[in-house]
Parts: C-alpha cells; structure tokens; sequence
C-alpha cells in the first residue's frame, strides 16, 4: 500500500469537484461515512485496506450539491466517481443509505458491510414531539398558522442533524429521512453483512433484526458495549471482522 493520504479529484454530476483518500491505485474497498461526518472516520483502515475514502458531497472537502439529491441522487453520482476495481463497500449510517441505492442500481459490487444503517424507518423522537408537530402542520395546511411558525418548532424539536444542518443540506436530510428502503432491501442479491453497537441509539439493534429478515444474503455482527460509531470505538473488533468475511 502507499503511505500518506492522497487527495483524489473526483467528478460530480454538476462539475463541481469532491475529494477522497486513497490507500492504493486500485482500491478494493470503498468507505462512504455518516451524516455531519467525512472520510476520516474511518483513517484506522487507512494503513490496513486497500481502499478509496471518499468525502460525500456536502461533507468534508466536498462541496454541497446545487440542489437537493435524494440517496438515489447520491447513488448516480457514486457510479460516476467509483473506481472499476472497488468490489466492496463500507458504509456507516447516512453512507448506508447511498449504499443501498447503488447496489440496486448497479451491479458490480460484490458485498457491502453496513455499520448502523438506518435500513428501515424508525423514530427516535419523543411521541409528544411527534402529535405536536403533527398538529402544527395540519394548522398550517388549513392556513391557520404561517410556514415560518412550523419551521421554528421544527428548529427547537427537530433532531440534532436537523438543527445543525441548513439550506439544501437540510432538504437533502429531511429527503433521506424520509426515504423508505424497505422494499429494495428485499430485491438485494448481493451479500450484505451488518455491523451493530448493542448500545446504538441513533439506530437501534432492532432496526438491523428486522432488516436481517428482509434480505437475502446477510449476517448481523453485534458488538458489545458501544454505540453508533464501532469503527471508531471497537476498531479492531470491525477489523477483525472484515479480515474474516
């Protein structure tokens, strides 16, 4: 492998241009990371994989897309970019969901490794949060209360990512928020192994067992006491894994 990080220019679909580091000239694995997040996160691989680690646009390096791509937006653009010898992907949360929109648009990877993905929809917010803004939007629908009022609550309730997030950034969020993957999980062909914190919060072990069942080549790894972000706190034990699949 080559030692150091390397900057990649790497071409987006608006010829603007994102950056990624590269292990070696013909990376096997390719690394896409959560939301908020850019690809060193994952520079304990760095020196271990021969991989392409790529800032996602609107993350890192990257700059932010000119308009809101949904994950299948973001799925395009990663084909566009993709080097032909990268036949594993490895994804984390957000990167996940652009995963999962590649390999049922393409055909060339072998297997992924998920790292809490939030694969199925679900719901962390406090159900009293949820009727409230439920109520708000439906005041707003029948013009009782302005956009600007709905947006506020939205501000102070919303979700950490959500919060710290704006203009076209915050669409694209809400635009993955709210995409259901549920019924390309099942029609995945490829081998998917999934990768879980006991104690992930962000994406509950629940959402992985219920996915397991969903797809058609798969294997759940849990690892104890850690959270949303194992390849940074149990990097070793998700090493160990890679090396064993």
């Amino acid at each position: 492998m080559e030692g150091g990080w390397v900057n990649l220019s790497l071409t987006l679909l608006n010829d603007k241009k994102s950056y990624a580091w590269q292990s070696s000239n013909n990376p096997s694995f390719a690394f896409l990371h959560g939301w908020g997040r850019d690809c060193s996160d994952f520079d304990y691989f760095y020196n271990k994989l021969d991989g392409i680690f790529i800032d996602l646009p609107g993350f890192g390096k990257s700059p932010e897309p000119t308009r809101a791509w949904s994950p299948n937006d973001y799925s395009k653009w990663l084909d566009e970019v993709l080097p032909e010898s990268v036949d594993t992907l490895v994804a984390h949360s957000f990167g996940g969901r652009v995963a999962v929109h590649y390999l049922n648009n393409f055909n060339n990877i072998e297997r992924s490794i998920m790292v809490g993905v939030p694969l199925l929809k679900h719901s962390s917010s406090q159900k009293g949060e949820k009727l409230g803004l439920k109520f708000l939007k439906t005041a707003n629908k029948i013009n009782i209360l302005p956009d600007s009022y709905v947006e506020k609550y939205k501000s102070n309730h919303g979700s950490f990512d959500y919060r710290s997030s704006e203009g076209v950034m915050r669409d694209i969020l809400v635009s993955a928020v709210n995409d259901d993957m549920s019924t390309i999980l099942k029609k995945l062909d490829s081998q998917i192994y999934l990768i879980w914190g006991e104690r992930d919060k962000e994406v509950p072990l629940r959402v992985a067992q219920e996915a397991l069942g969903m797809l058609n080549d798969s294997r759940l790894f849990v690892l104890k006491d850690v959270g949303h972000n194992p390849f940074i706190n149990k990097s070793d034990e998700v090493m160990e894994i890679i090396k064993d699949l």
